[in-house]
Order: C-alpha cells, then structure tokens, then sequence
C-alpha cells in the first residue's frame, strides 16, 4: 500500500491587528514525549490567548526530509519555543528545526523560549549522555559536520534563560508561559468585525466607567437581555484597552469555562432513559429543531438563551415560590438555601458548589434532604454528608461528588437507583474508602468514573456493580491493580485506564463480552492480554504513548470487530505476525507510529479495509 503525506501542518490563528508575521509561535516538540500531554496543554492555553500558534500536528514519514513549510514557519513567526524532552534530540527533524532557529535568534529575527521538560539544560548541553548519545547516532547517518553544527545550536540554547517542569503542573506552567508570550507580543485578547456600527458611545461611557489611568481594581457590569451587543461591547474594550496591561484575558462565556461545556450525551442517555423517559428519540427531534447540539466529547450543548427559556418555564411551575419548582440552580431562586428552607418537594436536581455560597457550614445531613426525596440529580463540590441517611436519595440516578472527605460520615447511604457516580478528581479516596460499602447497592450503576482519583491504588471490589457499561479510571496514577471482579462485568462497554501505573491487565478481563473501546494511553502496561481474542466486540483499542509495552499477542486475530488499533510508542519489535494476524479483521485504522524498535515494515496491501495507516518514526 502506498503511503501518502497528506498535510498535517496546522495553526490557530486569530487576528490581532497587523503583525507584519503569519505566525506568533513556533512549537517544536518531540511528537511521542509531549504530543499528547504538556505541548497540547500549552498549544490550546496559547490559543486561548488569542495567540497564533504553528504545530505540525502529525510528523514526518519514515524517509522524508523536513518540509520547506516548516522553515517558512519559523522565518515568519516571532517565538520559537522548543521543548526539551528526553527523546527530542533523537529525531533529526527536531534538531535540523531548532538549528534554524537559533541561526535566526542570533541575527535577532527570532525571540527563542526553551523549555527543558523532563530533562536538564546539562543535558542538552552534552554534557551527559541523555543527548550526546543521540548525536552519535546522527554522525554515522548525516556526518561529522552537520552534527557539529546541531551541538552548537544545543549549546547556545543552553545560554537563554527558559523553563523547567519541575515542582510545576502542566496546566500552570502552560499558563505562565502564555502569559509572558502574550505580554511579549502585546496580543489582543479578542476577534472584532472591522464593521461594527453604533458603538462608539457605549465604548466611551464604559471607559470614562473604568477610569483607567487611576489606582486600584475597577470591575465593571454590563447587564442586558441576550443578543444585544454585550459580549461585543466588552470585546472592543478588550481590544482598546489590553496594549495598557502586561497581560489581559478575555472569557467569553463565563458560564461555560466556569461548568464545562455540556453533559455527556451518554450520559444525560443512562440517565433520561432509566427514567422511563425515551432519550434517543428525545435527542434526535431536539437536535433537529436546533435546540441542542453535540459538540467536541460527544457532549450535548444548549445556547443560553434557551437555557434561560427552560429556567423561565420552570419558574412558572410555582411563581409564588419558586424554589418549590422541578428544578432549581444555586445562582437563581434561592437555590443554596434550599435544603435548609424544606420547601423543595418537587425538586429534581440540584447543584451545590461550596465556592459559590456564604453558608459557613460545610455539611449537609439528612435531616436537610428529608422534604426533597425526588432528586435525580445531584452535584456536590466541596460538601460533606454526615447523618443516618435511611431511604432517601432513592429516586437520585445521577451523583457528582467532588471535594469529598476521606471518611465517609454519612450512614445509610443507600442511593439504589444510581446509575451515574462521578467521583472523579480526589486526592482523598483509595480502595480503602468507607464509602464503597455503602455505595454496593447500587446496583443498576451503568458509569463509575474515577478518573484522576490520585491515592487509588487498586480498585475496589467490581461484583456488585453487574450493570456497569463505563469505568473510568484514567489518570489515576497510583493504581496499579484492577480487582479480578472486573472480568464479572458481562456488559461492560468502555474501560479506560489511560495515565495509570497498571502493568499487566487480569486475566479475568477476557470475560467482558461487550467490551468495545479499550484505552490504555500514557500507561505502564506492558502487554496486551493473553486470548485477547476473545473479546469479540472489541473494535478500538488506543495506546498513545505507550512506552512500556512490549508484547502485541497474536490472539489479536481473534478480534473480528477490531476497526482502530493505535499503538505509539511501543517497545515492540517485531509485527510480522501480528499484521498477518489483523488481515483477518476489518481493521480501518492503524498507527504504530514512533515504534522504533520495529526492524521490518511488512507489506499491508492484504488490509483490505484499510483506510489509514501511520508508520511515522519507525
């Protein structure tokens, strides 16, 4: 099969006046190291500063020469800012790009930021083997002179002041970088049509409001019903004022960073549908009115100004009181009060955010939740429950809980109807955890996401928990241990355990009959199980990143459903017979990209459903 590069070179751009350059920032990044982790991160907090970034978004292929558009990129952008990592000095193209970069920092052309990621600046010194040993590969291969001249751009990076990941979290690091990067560049933090009408006077009154050339914090509302001009408003402000400030930030929609973006369709569909209630059906006509939409995650999406029609309508359920309504939200009708005041017999979800209230009193008993027994939805921040529970909660089907404490004061918790436990993002919870007892009885629980529960170290017991169909287990980084229970659930559909310390999967896994998306990215696993095969609904397997994995067993043919395999990174060496054993398969895609150990490509022209394949690094 003839493999063709189609272009993956990719920018987020916008506009911010004439800056004389296609581009802000050059990203130069070893793909397999930080592709999927720190360089993403700062790729989209970048853009999130309205800052014009160039990534290659793919890589080169096995043979290929750097492209022309990766020179023009770096000649037509303001910062390059390479990001060290442990693999980067491997891959020729990094070195040649970093080396057109410096020659272009010397002439004062380029402003260079570097990042040491998971290495030190002795390191891309040579002056430990981390980098010198890969520089003696690039001598057999390109020559003594071209090595020279890539140590010498090493070595003068070295000189510039840059950044280093230690004792920092990605997402804070990324955050300061664009911050210095958008100072430096004196960006706008907004895209304005160069066709507005009419806004002049209201700009001038918010500016007279503001008074900037005086001391202290001015904070200014603009209140209007939707669609009149306000985000638009405080847009050209944005864009008059920002050059006055070192940085500037534009948000705009408050809500939706401050909530996320949407419900999981699947989801609000475990949800609405153990309710009685006909989601598929519902779903559909509501999208074909335009009334919701299923963005990015498969997530649902609502405008605001429906939104607001639907909290509207559910305040006419009881205007004289209207915390008594199906519905009620902290921000509006007195919603953090409401269990305290018992008037909400009717209601049927709730949302509580500690951050977001003045009661004093982190916890909420039972006693508080005895006049609201219809709940179905749940969400909890920050919040403890203490008290003998008894029976209630048994019509709650969806509980998000986070900021949970490490022991579990509430007796009886006996929610039996659950099929949604969120219990994502702790740094609390472990396997011994006092509220997995109580939590057995529920036992129609279709999702249990545990994702990024950091303490978790093996997961507890599975066996009650027959109707799960997603376990989310991803970033929890201690775990090392799936409970052998896990091969009891005969309906399970997704398991994730992406950025985890598990090694080996059990063997009991090759019960889950209905398995169908397996993700093992970021993870220490070092083989795939034995009599994989089995699995017969498997149709996707992700292992992004997988630079412990050693073994692909040939059980694999085993697996007719199999559309998409994605293995980068690997240790694995040889792939004859497994491609002799996926020709069997409807496999659609694979990429076995940056596995290089591989000492033979086979040939794939027997792939006859095969629509892409990626071998990039091999």
């Amino acid at each position: 099969m003839e493999r063709k590069r189609s272009s993956s070179l990719e920018t987020g751009s916008t506009s911010h006046g004439s800056s004389g350059t296609e581009y802000d920032v050059f990203l130069s990044f070893r793909g397999p190291d930080t592709r999927a982790n720190f360089t993403d991160s700062l790729y989209h907090t970048l853009l999130d500063k309205c800052i014009n970034v160039f990534i290659d978004k793919q890589g080169i292929d096995v043979g290929e020469e750097i492209s022309p558009e990766i020179f023009q990129a770096i000649d037509n952008s303001k910062i390059g800012i390479p990001i060290f990592s442990r693999d980067y000095a491997f891959s020729s193209w990094c070195l040649r790009e970093l080396e057109h970069m410096m020659q272009r920092w010397k002439t004062n052309e380029l402003e260079v930021m570097p990042i040491f990621y998971d290495v030190e600046p002795c390191d891309v010194k040579l002056e430990t083997r981390v980098y010198a040993d890969a520089l003696t590969l690039h001598k057999e291969k390109r020559g003594a002179e071209i090595v020279q001249r890539l140590g010498e751009a090493l070595g003068e990076v070295t000189g510039i002041k840059g950044w280093d990941t230690k004792n920092r979290g990605h997402g804070e690091l990324a955050r300061l970088i664009a911050q210095k990067v958008s100072v430096k560049l004196k960006v706008s933090c907004v895209d304005i049509s160069d066709h507005l009408v009419g806004m002049d006077e209201s700009m001038n009154e918010v500016v007279n409001l503001l008074n900037v050339e005086s001391e202290g914090v001015r904070l200014i509302g603009i209140w209007g019903m939707g669609g009149i001009g306000k985000t638009t408003l405080a847009k050209v402000m944005c864009e008059k004022l920002s050059s006055n400030f070192d940085g500037c930030s534009f948000i705009p929609n408050v809500r939706e960073a401050s909530q996320g973006s949407g419900e999981k369709e699947s989801y609000a569909t475990y949800m609405w549908d153990d309710c009685g209630f006909f989601p598929n059906e519902g779903i559909e006509v509501l999208l074909l009115m335009s009334l919701v939409k299923i963005r990015g995650k498969n997530r649902l999406w609502m405008h605001d100004q429906l939104k607001d029609l639907g909290r509207s309508i559910v305040q006419q359920e009881n205007c004289n009181d209207p915390i008594k309504g199906s519905r009620v939200w902290w921000n509006q009708q007195g919603g953090p009060d409401i269990v305290q005041q018992k008037k909400g017999t009717g209601t049927i979800a709730v949302y509580y955010n500690k951050s977001e209230v003045l009661l004093q009193d982190s916890v909420l008993t039972s006693k508080d939740f005895i006049e609201v027994p219809n709940i179905r939805f749940l969400e909890l921040f920050d919040w403890t429950l203490s008290g003998d529970f008894g029976d209630l909660f048994s019509e709650l089907r969806w509980l998000t809980w986070s900021g949970y404490p490490k022991e579990m004061q509430a007796t009886n918790f006996c929610p039996r109807n659950l099929v949604i436990l969120q219990l994502h993002g702790s740094s609390q919870i472990d396997e011994h955890w006092s509220g997995w007892t109580q939590l057995k009885v529920a036992t129609r629980l279709k999702v249990l996401d545990l994702s990024d529960c950091r303490m978790l170290k093996e997961t507890p017991k599975l066996s009650a928990f027959l109707s799960l169909e997603e376990l989310i287990l991803k970033g929890c980084e201690m775990l090392t241990k799936l409970s052998d229970s896990i091969g009891m659930l005969k309906y399970l559909v997704k398991l994730d355990v992406s950025c985890t310390s598990i090694v080996e999967l059990p063997t009991s896994i090759v019960n889950l009959k209905s398995l169908k998306l397996l993700k093992i990215d970021g993870s220490c696993m070092k083989k795939l199980p034995d009599c994989i095969g089995m699995m017969e609904k498997l149709e996707k397997i992700y292992g992004v990143g997988c630079r412990q994995l050693e073994v692909i067993p040939s059980d694999i043919i085993g697996l007719p459903s199999l559309q998409i395999l994605k293995l980068t990174d690997t240790r694995v060496e040889n792939i004859l017979k497994l491609t002799q054993s996926l020709v069997a398969t409807r496999l659609k895609v694979l990429d076995l990209s940056d596995c290089r150990m591989l000492k033979e490509i086979p040939e794939f022209s027997a792939f006859l459903f095969l629509e892409k394949l990626i071998l990039n690094g091999c």
